[in-house]
Formats: structure tokens, sequence, C-alpha cells
């Protein structure tokens, strides 16, 4: 009888410990899931790229006037060092009242003498470039500098997509040192075309650059759901053949596997913010998942959101495009965290020691006749820049080509030129 009651006890554990191991196989997160410290709340890392702020929301060009003829330089060195002189230089910023931004753009004051160029409307905060951060600076937002040559002690802050602008004290005495610097740089002549969002100014003749090819590192899965998941152990591996996905009770992970390109949605219970260190925080995120080993800079806000916030790499002195966009990265934020990410999970890493092709790309004028002859109307253009196109080898995935192109930006869509051509101006 006790024989009998110890057989059917030992049957009963044993068909316990298979069930629990039957929901631990089917349940459990993939094996690199598991091997982390799965303490919630431990995923905040360092940054992997240390670029300050003073970088990221830096201009993308210099124009010098000489005279009718504007000049403009993209220089990288040389453009650094322009906006390294005016940091901590500016102080004093108010609105200026005596005509509308419109008025100012059109007149004299605006095309003379030196610019400095951002890509996007870009908080004044974050420039790094007041000596004291007020309350009122938090609200100013900038998309060039206007330095004129006759008073080194004002200059203009200009927003051309709000027609707002704004005077400013200079509290050094850097503006002599900051013309010498642009004079002694390597600049090409450019002319004036009237886009949606303001002036830009193109290249008058032709430009020359090189292709380069680099060797691609890409982030493995269990470093994001490492990053982004509170919990790795309520993780659900949800992968298929095209899409590596992952879930748990609030946030979803999913990195498309022809395209390498990753996005993280978390619901968050406050989804509205009107924060101002929302970007901040934005900013400390992309960072701290991207390890783009150039530069990138801050891209503007996406569908005029005050909290949903667009970065994009760059290449030298150009910002990177492609199809898929690997240049592009996106954060939008909530009270309490993002909601929403999309970045490319893959990454520079070694230059290749191969032959450079140059490419020569039209002028500026040649190319808004080639835009108008594809359907694009210029006042609806937002905006036209050089840019390098991302392409994988055909040899190996792990080898990617950037060639030189003109970009151009319509409909809230960034297509290279030839790629407008093909679709005759359907976004």
């Amino acid at each position: 009888m006790i024989k009998k009651y110890v057989s059917t006890t030992i049957l009963v554990v044993l068909v316990i410990l298979s069930l629990a191991l039957t929901v631990f196989i089917v349940w459990r997160p993939i094996s690199d899931v598991t091997n982390f410290e799965t303490v919630p709340g431990s995923n905040v890392s360092s940054p992997r790229n240390n670029l300050s702020s003073e970088i990221i929301f830096s201009p993308v060009s210099v124009l010098k006037y000489n005279g009718i003829q504007p000049s403009r330089t993209q220089n990288k060195n040389l453009v650094a060092q322009a906006n390294s002189m005016l940091v901590d230089q500016i102080d004093n910023v108010r609105e200026d009242t005596e005509m509308d931004g419109k008025e100012f753009i059109d007149t004299d004051i605006f095309s003379g003498e030196l610019q400095l160029e951002y890509d996007t409307e870009t908080p004044l905060s974050f420039t790094s470039l007041v000596s004291h951060d007020t309350g009122e600076n938090t609200v100013i937002s900038i998309d060039r500098i206007v330095v004129p040559q006759e008073d080194s002690s004002e200059i203009y802050l200009v927003n051309t997509m709000q027609n707002k602008y704004y005077q400013a004290d200079v509290t050094g005495d850097v503006i002599p040192d900051l013309f010498q610097l642009v004079d002694s740089g390597d600049v090409f002549p450019v002319q004036y075309f009237v886009l949606k969002n303001g002036p830009q100014y193109l290249p008058i003749e032709k430009t020359t650059l090189p292709e380069y090819t680099y060797l691609i590192e890409q982030e493995p899965v269990s470093f994001y759901i490492q990053e982004l998941f509170d919990d790795t152990i309520d993780v659900r591996n949800r992968s298929s053949e095209s899409v590596a996905q992952y879930n748990d009770s609030r946030s979803e992970l999913k990195i498309d596997l022809n395209t390498n390109i990753m996005t993280f949605r978390k619901n968050q219970l406050n989804q509205s913010t009107t924060d101002t260190n929302v970007l901040r925080d934005a900013l400390n995120i992309v960072r701290r998942l991207d390890s783009w080993s150039g530069i990138f800079r801050y891209s503007g806000t996406v569908s005029q959101s005050q909290s949903a916030f667009t970065f994009r790499r760059y290449l030298e002195s150009y910002p990177v495009f492609g199809e898929p966009d690997n240049g592009l990265m996106q954060i939008n934020m909530a009270t309490g965290g993002p909601t929403f990410i999309q970045l490319s999970t893959k990454s520079i890493q070694i230059e290749l020691d191969e032959e450079q092709n140059n490419v020569s790309l039209v002028s500026g004028e040649e190319l808004t006749g080639l835009l108008q002859t594809s359907g694009l109307k210029m006042d609806q253009i937002e905006n036209i820049s050089i840019g390098y196109d991302w392409t994988t080898s055909e040899e190996s995935s792990k080898v990617a080509k950037f060639t030189p192109k003109w970009f151009i930006k319509y409909n809230n869509v960034w297509r290279s030129l030839e790629d407008w051509q093909k679709s005759g101006g359907e976004g």
C-alpha cells in the first residue's frame, strides 16, 4: 500500500515538472535575453555617441557675401570652428518689431555680410550660443544667424519659416575673427532661390564629391531588448522569417530583417506632454542607442508635433539618405518616456581602402530646371541638399557604398533627384 502511494506521488510530481518545463520552453524569451541581468529599470546605459549638443544643434554651412555675389562653405571643420566662436557669446535676445519677418528677410540687412545656416528650425536654448539661458530662449527657434560686419556688437537671429527675427548682443570681440576665418576658407559661389520655407542658396557651378565605401557593423537584437524593455523576463519572442519581433505587456520591438530598420513602440500612461525637456530626453535616448561614428544633427519635428523629433546622420559634411533611409532617426516622447523610436541597426565601422570615384552633380540652376520639368513646384519644395546615398554592396551585406546625390524634400518626403524624376513629382 505504501509502495503504491509513493509511486503515485512520484508520478504526480513528474507530471507537474513536465508541465512546468513545457510552459517554460513555449513561453520563455529567446536565449540571448535570458542571460541579462533582469532588474526592472536597470536598462539606462551611458551614451555611446559622445557628441555634444553644441555639434548636434550646430549650423550646416556658412554663407559669405562679397559685394553682390554670395559664396558658401560646408567644410565641417570651418563650420564647427565658426560656431564655436559664438558659443556663450550671445546675450540679451530680443524680438525686433520694426518690421515683420518677411520684410526683414527681403532687406539688404539680411543679404549682407555673413550667415550661419541651420538645417531646420533649431531651438536657441540647445545651440550653446546664449551666455544666459533664460525662459524666453526655450521658446525661440532659429534657422540662421546673420552677422553684419559694420557692427561687431550685434547680430540677428532669424527664423525664415516663421517670418521672425531677433536682435542679440555679442558679449565678446569675436566678429572680426569670424570674418577672417571664413575669408580663409574654401568657399564656392552660390545663387539665391526662394523655396517654401524661405531662401535657399545653391551652387552656381557643378559640385564634385568623392564616393566612399565602408565596412558595416550591425547591432544584435539582444542589445535593443536590453536597452528598451523595463524587465527582459517578460519579453516574448514573436519573430518570423522576415521580422524579428519581441513584446511585453506595454512595449513592442520590431526589426525588419530586409531593411534592418528598428521600430519600438511603448504605451505610456500619459501620451501627451508640454514639457520642454522632452527634446533633451529624446536626444539622450538616441545617443544611447546609436553608435554612428560620424556626427549627427537635429533635423526637426514631425508634422508640427512638439514631441516627435528627428535626427540625421552625417558623412563628412553631408547628410546620409538612402532607401531605406539609414540616415534617419526618429523618436516620439511623452511625459513617461518614449512612445516610438525608429532607426537603422546598421552603422559605419571602417572606411575601406578602395579607389575613390568622384561624382559630378549638376549646378543649382540646372537642378531647379530638372525639378520643375519633373512636376515639382518651387514654392512647395521644403528643402534641397547634397547628401550621400547609402546602398548595400551586391557582393556583401557588410559593405556599403555612399554616393553623393542631390536630395529634395517635397511633401515632407526626402528623395533623390533621380527618384523624383522617375515618379513625376508624385510623393
